[in-house]
């Protein structure tokens, strides 16, 4: 039940708190967003900053159109740049695997080409 037209709060949680004779958590918890929504939103912005870095735009100039920091919008490149790398490369299990799979390969070679003993 996230606000529909969300805007800055006059109050803080505890003030709040104390008002309603509850605990901060609790007001956290009434009027925070709710998860799918915030993932939903958070997605598209990261489209968002992806989509207009492919453009050309600046950090500062994409911070300003999406409403974030200039932090903020290379986090989200640096982490998409990581994560394409990482399906690019391999993971150490695929390597020592190969590895692996490449010894019994030529231990198994090895055996067929060394004379029988009689």
């Amino acid at each position: 039940m996230g606000a529909v037209k969300p805007a800055r709060r006059t109050t803080s949680a505890r003030e709040a708190a104390e008002h309603l004779g509850v605990s901060p958590r609790t007001v956290r918890n009434m009027t925070a967003e709710p998860r799918s929504e915030y993932k939903v939103r958070a997605a598209e912005r990261r489209r968002r900053v992806l989509e207009l870095r492919a453009e050309g735009l600046k950090l500062r100039d994409i911070a300003d159109e999406v409403g974030m920091t200039v932090g903020g919008v290379g986090t989200i490149l640096h982490r998409a740049c990581k994560a394409e790398a990482e399906r690019r490369t391999p993971s150490i299990v695929d390597q020592v695997f190969e590895l692996t799979r490449a010894a019994q390969a030529r231990a198994q070679q090895a055996k067929t080409q060394a004379p029988a003993q009689t």
